[in-house]
């Protein structure tokens, strides 16, 4: 995807922060803290869109990553370098608080950042990130600084004609505020596996693949989030199941853009769930085929 799609998309940022008539009107302010976790909501890892709910809150965001090389991985190299531009944009519902009485938290951002490529063999690599950028709500927040970074590790396998992958990753997401209520953090680890086949015909000159994944992760800080009444949801353990498509080597170009791997998936665990579409972001170290 390229800088013009992401003009484009954040064309409507400012409709979708614009003020908007509420029943909310003659209620007391949305009490930010726990009820909103911005570093997790404005995650900048990984594009596409995804939802998720707990208890009565949900949230809906687009993400759309942007990456321009500056180094690439040729002619031997030990050392690539990208530059990353993402956009988020979103909202997050809180409908049926009966003590907060609003409607939505509606949010969007625009993150810079960085990615090093660091190739430990051809079948192995380590991708140390960071993000950081400037979030805008509807809300009474001023100022909201956030910052996405960590560290991406990939490693596969060849089994027969199938592609087998583990991708460990360790990432942090931090926001300051105007409002020490919204200053929040987190810390998760993830195990991303999947086993990819190639089908029996090309595209483009380039042979389809399909596959299936398991992701496993862990917030090493607990993720708090309040119900109706005040009740608590702690969140600890998050596991995610899906299906992709792409291409084994290299995907073919539609105009200018070379076509991203899709992937559809389901979110579960310690009560917050949620569906995932995912746009881009595949790993970068990929087996010929046999």
């Amino acid at each position: 995807m390229k800088p013009l799609s992401l003009l484009l998309l954040f064309a409507t940022v400012g409709l979708l922060l614009a003020p908007t008539q509420s029943r909310a009107q003659d209620t007391p302010d949305l009490e930010l803290g726990d009820e909103v976790n911005y570093p997790w909501t404005f995650s900048t890892t990984e594009g596409g869109f995804g939802s998720g709910s707990v208890e009565d809150q949900s949230s809906h965001v687009l993400t759309v990553p942007v990456s321009i090389w500056l180094r690439r991985l040729t002619d031997g190299r030990k050392l690539g370098l990208r530059l990353r531009l993402t956009g988020v944009i979103g909202y997050q519902d809180f409908e049926r608080l009966d003590e907060f009485k609003v409607e939505s938290l509606r949010f969007g951002g625009l993150f810079p950042g960085i990615e090093f490529m660091i190739p430990l063999s051809d079948r192995s690599m380590l991708r140390p990130f960071a993000d950081i950028g400037i979030g805008l709500t509807n809300s009474e927040i001023e100022e909201l600084l956030l910052t996405t970074f960590g560290l991406r590790t990939e490693f596969v396998f060849p089994w027969k004609r199938w592609e087998l992958g583990l991708e460990p990753r360790v990432q942090a997401g931090v926001s300051w505020a105007n409002t020490e209520l919204v200053d929040d953090e987190y810390v998760m680890l993830t195990a991303r596996m999947d086993a990819r086949y190639p089908l029996g015909f090309q595209i483009g000159g380039e042979t389809p693949d399909v596959g299936a994944y398991f992701e496993p992760g862990y917030f090493l800080n607990t993720l708090e989030f309040t119900g109706v009444g005040g009740t608590r949801e702690s969140i600890e353990k998050q596991y995610e199941i899906g299906v992709t498509i792409g291409f084994r080597e290299q995907a073919p170009k539609i105009w200018f853009v070379r076509v991203p791997r899709i992937g559809v998936g389901y979110r579960f665990g310690d009560g917050l769930t949620g569906l995932r579409i995912r746009i881009g972001g595949d790993r970068a170290t990929r087996l010929p085929l046999p």
